[in-house]
């Protein structure tokens, strides 16, 4: 393990006595199959508390590649024969779990590039239907991935699509789970194309979001809005005045003070961070060697060796010698440390969407990783083998539109190496690229036994508070209960 900076001098988080965090497996027909994987997403389609998988294969050159569903059976990924899997060969992409019309159930929602264009699934008692009317209608022709959230605050989620190619960026307004209505964008942030990654966050503790859109040499953009779906981009602010080949993006507490941050993953020129400053802007901090990855793409923010620090699982996103995927380690002295142990240090892989789910019930985060390089490709499994540190899974439950707690803000405060401290997780449906980690929010404890107080921002902005639970748990937290 390396620690990288001058913030990361302290001793690195150790890994397991095995010397490994994460364990490659071979598991089934997910990690049999062989081709182009783009776009994964972790989701409890079946209601039955554990996370299940749905993985985009596109068709570029070679054979026919279909969609693939996997339900989790106590900690397998078994295929299921589904109406997923029956979409056209097409240039699928980016795919979302989301309750689209209210019902306490996960819709799923695909998008593709060279006209694959848009489709929904609507989940009728555990079976996923194709929703013949799309509520975009033909407007999305070609795009990488969309982001929902409660935009205007009447509690329905509503949703950016990131454009591709000849596409632009489009924003939908839902007025009631299948009736979707489109809203005009400025002309700057209809992307012409060059967007790929977005992310929707609550900077300064917003109760309205704000969403970020990372593009490929064009200025990266901040949109906010007061309520009423018009949205103004901010030209002073350090996103617009970062730019590169941005190809992920994603938002997390990444220095522990309690704010959002902004991490940018970029094809070339090396990654941003953008820090929180509390009032609702972003202000640079460069990452040096730290954080960096060769051509970045999807990535996942989560304490993986449940320490109680944030730790970093970043993808190398194109072909070329020596491309490995890197985890970077958070550290107690506030940087971060590359660990070098482990299988996913020496696969030279070419990865698209990675995420995070705690697949076996096992307190910890695991990984998926979807590669891309040729038509030969292999996705990747990996199983965390953490050992020792106490951890909390916290399952919301919203009022209804909002049933899975879209933008909610958890916090957790417990003892850290003899300290109180505050760890805060936002519940947000993308990660990285194309990605999607499950719903439950992971907090890992280091040795701390219980979580002192537990406490819910809502979007509503009603607040529930819990305290004294037990570690090594899942919590399930109930919008309007105390």
């Amino acid at each position: 393990m390396i620690a990288v900076g001058a913030s990361a001098c302290g001793p690195p988080t150790p890994s397991p006595a095995s010397g490994e965090l994460f364990e490659r497996t071979e598991h089934g027909h997910f990690t049999e199959y062989r081709g182009v994987s783009r776009g994964l997403a972790w989701g409890d389609y079946d209601g039955d508390g554990d996370p299940d998988l749905f993985v985009s294969h596109p068709v570029y050159d070679g054979p026919d590649q279909r969609n693939a569903l996997y339900r989790n059976e106590s900690g397998k990924l078994v295929l299921v024969e589904s109406e997923v899997g029956t979409a056209p060969p097409a240039g699928w992409e980016g795919a979302t779990w989301v309750d689209v019309d209210g019902d306490r159930d996960l819709d799923l929602h695909l998008v593709g590039r060279d006209g694959a264009g848009s489709r929904f699934y609507a989940n009728q008692d555990g079976v996923l239907e194709q929703v013949e009317t799309d509520p975009f209608g033909d407007l999305v022709q070609s795009a990488s991935m969309t982001c929902w959230a409660d935009a205007d605050g009447d509690g329905w989620l509503d949703a950016f699509v990131v454009g591709y190619g000849e596409d632009q960026n489009r924003l939908f307004r839902n007025r009631g789970g299948w009736i979707m209505e489109t809203v005009p964008l400025a002309e700057v942030a209809r992307g012409s194309g060059r967007s790929r990654a977005c992310t929707w966050l609550h900077p300064g503790g917003r109760t309205l979001p704000v969403l970020a859109v990372a593009n490929a040499r064009e200025p990266n953009l901040l949109l906010s809005t007061a309520g009423d779906m018009q949205f103004s981009v901010d030209t002073m602010s350090a996103m617009w005045r970062d730019r590169a080949y941005g190809y992920g993006l994603s938002a997390a507490d990444v220095n522990g003070d309690g704010e959002q941050d902004l991490f940018v993953a970029n094809f070339d020129g090396g990654n941003s961070r953008l820090l929180g400053t509390g009032d609702g802007g972003f202000e640079a901090a460069p990452l040096g060697d730290a954080l960096q990855s060769p051509a970045s793409k999807g990535h996942v923010w989560a304490d993986f060796n449940n320490d109680g620090w944030i730790d970093l699982y970043l993808g190398s996103g194109t072909p070329a010698p020596g491309m490995v995927n890197r985890l970077w380690l958070g550290t107690p002295a506030g940087g971060f440390a590359l660990d070098t142990v482990g299988a996913f240090a020496q696969d030279a892989d070419t990865s698209a969407a990675v995420a995070g789910a705690d697949l076996d019930g096992d307190g910890d985060v695991d990984l998926a990783v979807a590669n891309w390089g040729s038509s030969e490709s292999a996705d990747r499994l990996y199983l965390n083998q953490a050992r020792g540190g106490r951890w909390l899974l916290v399952d919301l439950v919203g009022r209804a539109p909002n049933t899975g707690g879209v933008g909610a803000r958890v916090s957790a405060r417990f003892e850290r190496r003899g300290e109180s401290v505050w760890i805060h997780r936002w519940q947000t449906l993308s990660t990285g690229y194309a990605g999607q980690n499950e719903h439950r929010l992971h907090f890992g404890l280091g040795e701390a036994t219980r979580v002192d107080s537990l406490a819910v921002r809502w979007p509503s902005g009603a607040v529930t508070r819990m305290g004294g639970l037990p570690a090594d748990q899942v919590v399930r937290v109930q919008e309007g209960r105390p």
